[in-house]
């Protein structure tokens, strides 16, 4: 099973309320360093994720202007692979 595979299987699980649009590297084995929104050691240019940032949801912060400041291990509902 690829790692797509894996996250759809993951996410499947995850009720509406637990969901949540971001989540760090220790709740599972989706990378944002393999999305094509990832940018240097720790960026994300992703709208949404940006927009997650600016209002402080999901423990995210703007790393600069408009790249939100994430876990390379981390991931979204808006990755997208390279």
């Amino acid at each position: 099973m690829d790692g797509w595979e894996e996250r759809e299987k993951v996410m499947a699980k995850i009720t509406t309320k637990e969901h949540q649009a971001y989540m760090p590297g220790s709740q599972g084995p989706f990378r944002c360093d393999h999305c094509e929104y990832f940018s240097g050691t720790n960026r994300c240019n992703n709208k949404k994720i940006v927009a997650y940032a600016i209002n402080h949801k999901f423990g995210l912060e703007l790393e600069s202007a408009g790249f939100a400041k994430v876990d390379p291990a981390g991931c979204s509902d808006e990755f997208k692979k390279k």
